[in-house]
Formats: C-alpha cells, sequence, structure tokens
C-alpha cells in the first residue's frame, strides 16, 4: 500500500473529498490498496423514509484514509500525521478515538462509498472477530457502528449481530431499530482490519 496524498484536504478530477465537515475536522492521509476486499450495502425494507434510504451498492476497496482530530493534534503543536506515528501520544490518541480511518470503496459506475467506524477499534474489531467466530452466526462482540455513504451523503448504521456465508460476512441492523438494512463485506478485508486495529501496525502503515 503506498502512499498517495497528503495529510490535508485534497481535491483532483480523479477523486472527490471526503465529506466537508469531515475534513475541517481532521488532519487526512490516504492511501491506495490494491486489496480485492468487497462491500455491499442494502436495504431490506420496501420503503423508508427518505432521510434512511439506502439503495442496494456494491464496491471494491480502493483506499484507506487515516484521519487525526485537529483540535487535539494542534494542542500537542502537531501538524500532521506523520509527526504523529513518532509522537508519545500516538497510543492515547488511539484509545481516545482521534485517530480514525475510513475505507473506501468504489463501485462500477466509480460512485464512491466510504465506511468510517464510529469508534475506531470495536466497531472494527467486532468484523474481525466474527470472521475468526467458529459460529456461522451470532452477537458481534462490541457492536459496530459507522457512518456511511454511497453518494457524500452521510448516514449513521448501527449492526449487532452477524451472519456468514461464500466467503463474506454479514452484518444486521439492531433488532431494536426500524431501519431495515444490511452491510456485508468479503472476509479477506481480514488483514486490512488486523492493520487498523493494531497501534504498531498503524504506526508503520502511515508512512
Amino acid at each position: 500500500m503506498n502512499s498517495f496524498k497528503n495529510n490535508l484536504i485534497y481535491k483532483s478530477k480523479y477523486t472527490k473529498p471526503l465529506n466537508p465537515i469531515l475534513c475541517s475536522q481532521f488532519y487526512i492521509r490516504t492511501y491506495n490498496t490494491d486489496s480485492n476486499a468487497t462491500i455491499e450495502i442494502k436495504s431490506e425494507a420496501q420503503y423508508l423514509d427518505q432521510y434512511d434510504k439506502i439503495t442496494l451498492t456494491k464496491g471494491k476497496l480502493k483506499s484507506i484514509s487515516i484521519l487525526a482530530h485537529k483540535n487535539n493534534m494542534d494542542k500537542k503543536g502537531l501538524k500532521n500525521l506523520l509527526k504523529l506515528k513518532n509522537h508519545k501520544d500516538f497510543i492515547n490518541f488511539y484509545e481516545n478515538n482521534y485517530i480514525r480511518c475510513c475505507l473506501n470503496f468504489e463501485d462500477k459506475q466509480k460512485k464512491v462509498i466510504n465506511l468510517m467506524p464510529l469508534f475506531h477499534y470495536h466497531s472494527l474489531s467486532s468484523i474481525n472477530k466474527a470472521i475468526t467466530n467458529k459460529d456461522k452466526s451470532g452477537d458481534l462482540q462490541f457492536g459496530s457502528s459507522f457512518y456511511v455513504s454511497t453518494n457524500y451523503s452521510w448516514k449513521y448504521l448501527n449492526f449487532t449481530k452477524f451472519k456468514k456465508g461464500l466467503g463474506k460476512i454479514k452484518l444486521i441492523y439492531s433488532p431494536y431499530s426500524n431501519k431495515k438494512y444490511y452491510l456485508k463485506v468479503s472476509q479477506n478485508i481480514y488483514n486490512t482490519i488486523e492493520i487498523l486495529t493494531n497501534t504498531s501496525k498503524l504506526k508503520e502503515f502511515i508512512k
């Protein structure tokens, strides 16, 4: 995985920027990936309110963005992620969710699908623990909550259960929610998540 963006907001004819609200709050560094991991998001309800509408969307993982909260970095005199990775407070930043990630997928029409964990470690670790779980279905250990953008319009999705099959893991919405949707990712996303949930590996990843 090679770094191809600097740590500030970027624009190009090939890649649209992340949500501008997120960009204003974080220093961002984005990396290409040759992973074959895929994602599928689908509404299971025939009709949803417009705010909650999620159409069938499939995409392949194209890049990973690492984000660090600007206000907290500025207080430490840090202006980019390269300085932060070697700073004594790196682990503290990570454990307090000041370092986050965004998985960027792309469908066949070049539409970008962004998947940002609400709680960096717990949301991602739940997926890997479910992948290695011998059971074909069950409860996610921590639960997984994400901000998802299918067209630069962000929505909050919460998952509490999983089902596995044919090399993919399906995250299922909370049974207490009236929002009927699922998110399905290929199980080969495991190695990517291992990097993002391990501070030593994450430090090596940031270049």
